[in-house]
């Protein structure tokens, strides 16, 4: 039967141990197996030792974790700026547009009148003598009305005379014609119409084209 780690110890040995001595000398045996002698002071730093460093990495893991999630707050937190600038923007080009284009329903339904103003003018004709007064106080009416609608951003397109452009024009026929260089607005059907740099109704012509 072999014996025990205690009872070996007490073999080699050539002196006695007390009972005190023993037992802190196989708790030393216990945490150090190679044999290397160490103080309880030692040991006890030791072990100090390795609990301060898994503390250390413990502590290293949480900085990195925090870091991470604070960065992707931050990432967030920017975003979410951002979108809110972008909205406020939105929101005041929105409200400046609808201060200036607001009118658009408004001048569409009242350019019919204007439109009857100019044929009945046209139709009445500068010649007509007895119709003198009526047509001066339909001029006034009418030039009351556009002075009305230039101070609200409102301007009529009278292009007659005038380089045809699609952008504000739109050609109902075309004539052929030595009088007027091709491409020439040679009548006005009806006057086009412009709300602040916006066109909200072109102006319909007639054009003039090179005799083949």
């Amino acid at each position: 039967m072999r014996k025990s780690l205690a009872a070996r110890k007490r073999v080699a040995c050539p002196y006695p141990f007390s009972p005190r001595r023993r037992k802190h000398r196989a708790r030393r045996l216990r945490y150090n197996p190679h044999g290397k002698h160490r103080s309880h002071r030692e040991e006890s730093l030791s072990r100090s030792l390795i609990h301060t460093a898994h503390q250390h990495n413990r502590l290293n893991d949480l900085l990195h974790h925090s870091k991470r999630e604070f960065d992707k707050m931050k990432k967030v937190l920017v975003d979410t700026r951002s979108d809110l600038e972008a909205t406020r923007r939105r929101a005041t080009r929105e409200k400046e547009e609808a201060a200036k284009f607001g009118l658009n329903d408004f001048i569409n339904a009242l350019i019919p009148a204007l439109d009857s103003f100019d044929h009945a003018l046209d139709a009445i004709g500068p010649d007509t003598s007895d119709a003198s007064s009526v047509v001066e106080g339909i001029l006034a009416i009418q030039q009351q009305f556009e002075k009305a609608l230039a101070s609200q951003g409102i301007e009529k397109i009278q292009p007659l005379g005038e380089t045809f452009d699609p952008t504000v024009h739109e050609a109902l026929g075309a004539e052929s014609t030595d009088e007027h260089p091709p491409n020439t607005v040679i009548q006005v059907i009806q006057a086009g119409y412009v709300l602040n740099g916006r066109l909200v109704r072109p102006a319909r012509v007639r054009v003039a084209q090179k005799k083949s």
